[in-house]
């Protein structure tokens, strides 16, 4: 799905079918004559060994898509899902993040999912559900997007248009800092929260200490950084680079699965 938004004339193959691991892309798009809004799409692949490592990405003021296949497991794997949306989408007041679930049902195989206990444990959540066959070429010709694709494409880009941080107004140094660390990235995939701080005071001198905090959970919600106070030894840390952090986790995942050795 991400791939057919961010690049709608790629014709599907069975190479798509699932997403390995993780994978970070950049979706830009057209919201007036003048202006653009820069999406960071970010796909799980849904491995369990992988779940801790996800956890590095969800934010609240998300979006969260589900897809859903006709895997027997598909009633349990889609709770499970949810509850991740929930638990680290939720925001400061305790509001439920969007959520759309999308049946992906290819070569034509009809899903029927049970939410009646996603409706009871979730009873004030909206989950926006739509069908759609993301493989199947005898629907879906090269160069070609069908109905049912822009449906969703429009109700993502409404979605996040509606999302409390897209459009808020921000002092003009936060935009001029958020440039400098997309500069640096290419340079260095992380700095010190005190190389942050000197960044931060290069672009005004009157930033203080809890300024510099209130911006560095601002660029963590928007998906800019990574920004981790919570998670001992990632304290002092900024993260430029996501997908660095990814590589980190994945070699240590490797390293402890490796049998012992002499």
């Amino acid at each position: 799905l991400i791939r057919r938004l961010v690049n709608p004339f790629t014709p599907s193959s069975d190479d798509w079918a699932r997403t390995g691991g993780l994978n970070i892309s950049k979706w830009i798009f057209p919201i007036d004559k003048e202006r653009f809004l820069q999406a960071n799409p970010v796909s799980f692949g849904g491995q369990v060994s992988f779940h801790d490592g996800y956890k590095l990405f969800l934010r609240p003021h998300a979006l969260y898509l589900i897809m859903v296949d006709d895997r027997s497991d598909a009633d349990h794997s889609l709770k499970k899902w949810i509850d991740i949306a929930v638990a680290h989408g939720k925001d400061e007041k305790g509001a439920y993040p969007p959520i759309m679930l999308i049946q992906n049902e290819k070569r034509e195989a009809r899903i029927h999912l049970n939410l009646e206990n996603i409706n009871k444990d979730y009873p004030d959540l909206q989950i926006d559900v739509r069908s759609v066959n993301l493989v199947d070429l005898s629907s879906q010709l090269e160069g070609f997007v069908n109905d049912k694709i822009r449906e969703i494409e429009n109700y993502i880009r409404t979605s996040l248009l509606q999302l409390p941080s897209v459009g808020a107004r921000i002092p003009s140094a936060w935009r001029d800092i958020k440039e400098e660390l997309e500069k640096r990235k290419d340079r260095n995939p992380y700095i010190s929260f005190r190389e942050f701080q000197r960044i931060c005071n290069s672009y005004y001198s009157l930033f203080r200490e809890a300024d510099v905090n209130v911006l560095a959970d601002y660029l963590h919600t928007k998906g800019s950084i990574g920004y981790y106070k919570h998670i001992q030894g990632l304290e002092e840390v900024i993260i430029l680079d996501l997908a660095w952090i990814w590589e980190i986790y994945t070699d240590l995942m490797d390293h402890r699965q490796l049998p012992a050795t002499k």
